[in-house]
Parts: C-alpha cells; sequence; structure tokens
C-alpha cells in the first residue's frame, strides 16, 4: 500500500461516513487497521499523507492533533462531496 492509496480511502471513507462535513482517522489506529501498514512506515510517511490530502479536491482543510498518544488527521471535506451530509 501507499499513500495515494490511504490517502484514496480516507477520502472515500471520510466522504462517504460524515453527516457534517469532517471526519478524522488515528494514524496508529484507523490508518494502521485498515492499510496494515506499520506504525512505523506510517509516522515516516505522516507528512506526506498531510501534503497528499490538502491536494484533493474533496478537502477543504485538514488539522492534525495528538491525543491520547496517538496522530489524528481531521479532515474538514466541501460539503458538496458529502453525499450523506445533514441540512440546516
Amino acid at each position: 500500500m501507499n499513500v495515494k492509496e490511504i490517502v484514496d480511502y480516507m477520502i472515500k471513507e471520510g466522504t462517504e461516513s460524515t453527516n457534517y462535513g469532517a471526519w478524522n482517522f488515528g494514524l496508529e489506529t484507523d490508518i494502521a487497521a485498515f492499510s496494515e501498514m506499520s506504525v512505523k512506515w506510517l509516522h515516516e510517511h505522516q507528512d506526506e499523507i498531510y501534503d497528499e490530502l490538502l491536494e484533493r479536491e474533496e478537502v477543504a482543510e485538514v488539522t492534525e492533533y495528538e491525543e491520547d498518544g496517538v496522530h489524528i488527521f481531521d479532515i474538514c471535506f466541501y460539503r458538496s462531496f458529502c453525499p450523506n451530509i445533514w441540512d440546516d
């Protein structure tokens, strides 16, 4: 698996799952489980994952932070890419 495949998954899962336009993924939890890549490899490529996310047309913003020892990618998507968005 490579960075592009990981980001493709994050975009697909996030846009299809969100009801409000944002979704987050834990590097050591969600992404490691999906990709079956080692946490070491993911840490070595986390900047590439971030950069690739920002290049995607679906993504408005990405915030990174640590929570309980897990690196989180908090992704805000453009609403037009989210089929399950709740109308206000």
